[in-house]
């Protein structure tokens, strides 16, 4: 088979899609994420647009979790993307549990992952958080 030219695209698809939840002021908020994954052995990467109000807490607390988004929540999941955390209060969207290190995971998740963010790296009005795995549940 032929191989067709595409052009410059981002072109390494399909990625998981991933539910990233922080605390921001005292309360879980949650938003679906498609820019996610490996950055070395040791850290992902979670790259977010700046305005997001995740980000807030992300920054501050220096703690996220990765939910992995399977068939069986994937309308909650999506819902995640389109409201607003700045117009709404998404802290009852998930029945969700403190990881150790405080993070909230999403308990309908079969693979959540609790991290700390060692680093920041801003470009295009994008974060894009290297968060250091915690700890995994399955």
């Amino acid at each position: 088979m032929a191989k067709k030219n595409i052009g410059a695209s981002l072109a390494l698809y399909p990625s998981p899609l991933i539910v990233v939840g922080a605390m921001v002021e005292g309360k879980p908020t949650w938003t679906l994420v498609a820019h996610t994954g490996t950055m070395a052995h040791s850290h992902l990467m979670v790259s977010l647009v700046q305005a997001h109000y995740i980000n807030k807490g992300i920054r501050e607390n220096k703690k996220l979790s990765v939910n992995v988004v399977d068939a069986s929540w994937l309308r909650d999941a999506d819902r995640m993307g389109t409201i607003s955390g700045n117009k709404a209060d998404k802290s009852g969207a998930f029945a969700w549990t403190m990881g150790e290190h405080g993070a909230p995971l999403i308990d309908e998740a079969k693979v959540s992952i609790e991290c700390e963010v060692d680093g920041n790296y801003e470009l295009e009005h994008f974060d894009h958080f290297e968060p250091n795995p915690l700890r995994g549940r399955t």
